[in-house]
């Protein structure tokens, strides 16, 4: 009989990587490959699988909980185990006429759902997928009344079980449902969670419609393959067989039987943590358009996994292409194409790229339900990164700062009716311009707007972004709060000394409560704004909040213009 690693072993034997997929390395192949012989040498996938956790830091802190953070290794299996579970969920949904689809979710509970509903074609027939990630009250209300209330059903997403922002979005939506459905109204609710969480023991305690428990040993951003990644798209009809089995493939290429220079894992984790340990720590990140959703899934697993204790790869995503001259030393790029996409601007970039030296990984995808295989490399390439950082990339010790300080906030709200104060400023005042001045090479600059995204902000944004970066040659950076507090938040406060923020507040043109609570939605979004901004601040990190007023868009175009002159007037500093 043989067993099933035996098998999986046996089909990554006889069925290798074509070279395209496998991922070609250009202008520093060979520092590379070295690396790879190092991490052969320390017997870097036996070890992973092994779950040592000396192979990663040599803290003893981090020694008890590094075994239970590897759970992600199998989760290709576990998944495929419960596509059944979900089938039958999908079918009693679609039976009962379920015309919406809401996950309420933040961080890793919702980003790979995110990435398959925006990648994947969903089934003829599917409910409407939304994703509610923002405490603003303008993005609650859009969800709100986007909905048909009396055929929606909401994924309740939340590892911990006490996500303060899906804890509200619930308790909203549960209080919308009552006033529909009456004491059925729980029937309208899926829980997604850990074991024995608060989550899961409300679900229990109201009669969800039923409960989904994750393994306890699936980290949130290693969790794409697993109930909280797949779920929702399963629900909506999307190919999540053809995802698992893609997924499946992958992992039998980084089994410990398979020799170094056949893992693509290993190989891709040399490539970043190699240019990472010598200075090159920007990973600029270039996709075709078809798959650059999948950007910001790859975004949050490398920060969170990786920006701590002053070290740190910084993911550079959606930022607009330059000339490549405008790119600085410590990038490092990541070419992710579709062999059918959309790659007119993609291909000569590429070129260019190579022709230029810059240290390159080029990998090709077929279709886009290979994303599933992407998921598996980029977490365990991600895991070897931060062994050769000597970081443990399972833990993220400085979320909870941005926590700790918008529960004080919030705690001083309920006693005195306002929030604390923080150094602001317009979007005219000359502190722009020394933010600028102030930029030094090797520095990223951190756009971070605490307002609901809309697709005209986003190429306001991308605009700034290019004019920032074709000046001073730093990268970019762009996160909506409090979204990205789940994302880059912990590479903010717990990576290298190389961020430059511009928070941005505004005043929402709503306001909605939250049921139970003695606050609203807006708040709380202010609330987590000052939080960041007192965290970063207690870091020593430079950081310059600027309040637009209630005409965000006008705003803009004054910060635009502000921008433009310190620009224009700023000598940018030589590497």
């Amino acid at each position: 009989i043989v067993c099933e690693r035996e098998r999986e072993f046996t089909m990554a034997s006889f069925s290798p990587l074509p070279p395209e997929r496998f991922g070609r390395f250009h202008a520093t192949r060979e520092a590379v490959r070295d690396r790879v012989d190092e991490l052969q040498a320390l017997q870097a996938p036996e070890r992973i699988w092994a779950r040592d956790p000396t192979f990663f830091t040599d803290d003893p802190r981090h020694a008890e909980r590094i075994p239970r953070r590897l759970g992600w290794l199998d989760s290709p299996k576990w998944a495929k185990e419960r596509v059944e579970t979900w089938e039958a969920l999908r079918r009693e949904a679609w039976e009962s006429k379920i015309r919406d689809l809401v996950l309420l979710g933040m961080g890793g509970s919702s980003l790979a759902a995110e990435v398959l509903s925006r990648i994947l074609p969903e089934g003829e027939g599917a409910p409407r997928f939304h994703l509610l990630d923002s405490t603003d009250p303008e993005a609650v209300e859009g969800v709100r009344r986007a909905i048909d209330p009396g055929h929606t059903l909401f994924l309740v997403a939340s590892k911990s079980g006490t996500t303060i922002e899906v804890r509200s979005f619930f308790h909203f939506f549960y209080e919308a449902m009552s006033q529909v459905k009456g004491e059925g109204a729980a029937s309208a609710f899926v829980a997604i969670t850990d074991p024995a969480t608060p989550l899961a023991e409300m679900a229990e305690r109201l009669r969800f419609r039923t409960t989904l428990l994750n393994p306890p040993d699936i980290g949130g951003r290693y969790s794409a393959l697993s109930h909280f990644g797949l779920v929702a798209a399963k629900l909506c009809g999307r190919p999540v067989e053809a995802l698992l089995a893609d997924a499946l493939r992958m992992r039998a290429h980084m089994l410990p039987e398979i020799p170094a220079e056949r893992n693509p894992g290993l190989w891709l984790g040399a490539f970043l943590g190699h240019h990472a340990s010598v200075g090159q720590n920007k990973l600029t990140l270039l996709f075709s358009p078809e798959i650059a959703p999948f950007g910001a899934w790859v975004e949050q697993l490398i920060a969170e996994s990786t920006g701590k204790d002053g070290k740190g790869i910084v993911p550079i995503d959606l930022e607009p292409p330059a000339s490549i001259d405008r790119y600085g030393e410590d990038r490092i790029f990541v070419v992710l194409r579709l062999r059918d996409g959309t790659n007119a601007a993609l291909d000569p970039m590429t070129e260019a790229l190579k022709g230029a030296g810059h240290p390159l990984c080029e990998i090709e995808l077929q279709t886009p339900h290979e994303v599933g295989g992407e998921f598996f490399r980029w977490a365990f390439a991600t895991a070897t990164a931060g062994a050769l950082l000597r970081i443990d990339p399972f833990d993220e010790p400085n979320v909870s700062e941005a926590k700790e300080a918008t529960k004080a906030c919030l705690d001083e709200f309920e006693e005195t009716g306002a929030l604390p104060s923080v150094p602001s400023c317009s979007p005219d005042d000359p502190a722009l311009s020394r933010l600028i001045s102030g930029l030094r090479p090797r520095d990223y600059f951190a756009i971070c707007p605490f307002f609901r995204a809309t697709a005209e902000r986003d190429e306001k944004f991308a605009a700034l972004r290019r004019r920032i970066r074709d000046h001073t040659r730093n990268a970019t950076m762009l996160g909506y709060g409090p979204r990205f507090l789940h994302s880059t938040g912990q590479l903010h406060k717990g990576g290298p000394d190389e961020g430059v923020f511009l928070q941005l507040t505004a005043e929402p043109h709503l306001d909605l409560p939250i049921p139970g609570k003695g606050y609203t939605f807006g708040t709380l979004r202010d609330a987590q704004a000052i939080g960041d901004y007192l965290a970063l601040e207690r870091r020593g990190r430079r950081i310059v909040r600027v309040h637009l007023g209630s005409a965000v868009e006008a705003g803009l175009e004054r910060l635009e213009r502000t921008l433009a002159q310190a620009l224009a007037t700023s000598t940018p500093k030589e590497e």
